[in-house]
This record gives structure tokens, sequence and C-alpha cells, in this order.
């Protein structure tokens, strides 16, 4: 899904702009395609943004830099990142998929709470 939809144009994925709630209209708030994770304790306290910062141990500039691989699910197509290593992609290819590297690098926006902070 894109963040906005014009009935005349395709998106980046080739696909023609015919989602109607997404239609840009004068007022109206677009659907949006971003997918923000917070994650919580319990008690409702919120613990963290990114979890290959918290889960994988990377410091949070290597999880918002890492290589990407995509897949929109339509078309039938997962891109991916020039940073993807060349036995990730073969490997890829050998399980069937179909496979083209991205013109395009992702974006990415962090944000980390420190609890019981000071500087």
């Amino acid at each position: 899904m894109d963040d906005f939809s014009i009935f005349s144009i395709t998106n980046i994925y080739s696909l023609p702009g015919v989602n109607k709630n997404n239609e840009i209209q004068s007022g109206k708030r677009p659907l949006s395609s971003m997918v923000p994770s917070i994650i919580t304790t319990p008690d409702g306290d919120v613990k963290m943004i990114i979890a290959r910062h918290l889960f994988m141990g990377d410091s949070l500039q290597r999880a918002i830099t890492v290589p990407r691989i995509h897949h929109q699910l339509y078309p039938m197509v997962l891109t991916y990142s020039h940073l993807i290593p060349d036995r990730v992609i073969h490997g890829l290819r050998v399980l069937g998929h179909v496979i083209e590297r991205s013109e395009y690098d992702s974006s990415v926006i962090a944000l980390v709470r420190f609890d019981n902070y000071s500087s």
C-alpha cells in the first residue's frame, strides 16, 4: 500500500493507483503503510522501538543502516539492497524467488527512551 494513491499514476512498483481509500482528496488523511513498533511491558511501560537494537544487540545506528530485503506481495518480486551478500541472493534464487536489486534505499526513523537517565 502506498501512502497516497493517484488513479492515473503508477507507483514505485509499477502498480496503478486504484485504491479508492487512499486517493488524495482535500481535507482527507491518507492511510499509512508505515509500521511503527512500540513494545511495552505488561504494565504498559514502553520498552523498545526497534527490535534489532535490543534483541540482536546491534547499535541503534547499525539497526538503522543494515541492508534490507523487501517483498511487496504484488508483484511477486523480492527487492534487495545492493549491500545484501551475493550468497544470500543466490540462496533466495535457489528457493525460487524472483529477485531485483532495489534502486532506492529505505527510510528509517528511530527513537529510544532511556529510563532513569541523567547526563
